[in-house]
């Protein structure tokens, strides 16, 4: 979520200051632990897969749903290539609903 416009301020300072103090992804001030960041992201990509129309020609994944995570996992959790393995396979798994709707759908 963008705090700025330029220089311009998007929300008032005191929502400002909360934004801060509970931001886990771009350099946190206060680094929650790694469990709770993969769950983060992991209930993203539940409602997501939720959401999907089984009918839809095409999806486009932005990276902002795969490397901006896994960059900040390793420069702000220090996470190791097993742990960031362990979280793609994860996000990956959410897809599952996903691709039995397609799989269901192609056989009605």
């Amino acid at each position: 979520m963008r705090y700025f416009d330029g220089g311009t301020p998007l929300f008032s300072e005191e929502l400002l200051r909360e934004l801060r103090r509970l931001e886990f992804c771009y350099n946190p001030p206060h680094p929650v632990p790694l469990a709770d960041y993969s769950k983060a992201y992991q209930a993203v990509w539940e409602d997501f897969s939720r959401s999907v129309d089984s009918f839809a020609d095409c999806t486009v994944f932005d990276g902002s749903l795969l490397h901006h995570p896994l960059n900040d996992m390793i420069r702000n959790y220090n996470a190791s290539k097993e742990q960031a393995a362990a979280h793609v396979k994860m996000l990956l798994n959410c897809l599952k609903a996903v691709l039995d709707k397609i799989v269901t759908a192609m056989y009605e």
